[in-house]
């Protein structure tokens, strides 16, 4: 399975928000912790985003005369 640019850097932005928060847990800082929660919940939103987005590509066959 192929993964887009957006599901990547999506799981990246959940690792770096686990790793964060655990960090924050290691040396009990709230600040820290909160941070990779909101991290981690970004990147899953923009997995989520990232199979929603569609490109659309018009045709313009119409337009050249012969």
């Amino acid at each position: 399975m192929l993964m887009t640019r957006d599901q990547i850097q999506g799981r990246l932005l959940r690792l770096v928000g686990a790793l964060e928060q655990g960090w924050g847990w290691l040396i009990d800082d709230q600040t820290l912790r909160a941070r990779g929660e909101r991290d981690r919940r970004l990147g899953r939103m923009w997995q989520a985003y990232s199979g929603t987005r569609t490109t659309t590509i018009y045709s313009r066959t119409g337009d050249q005369s012969d």
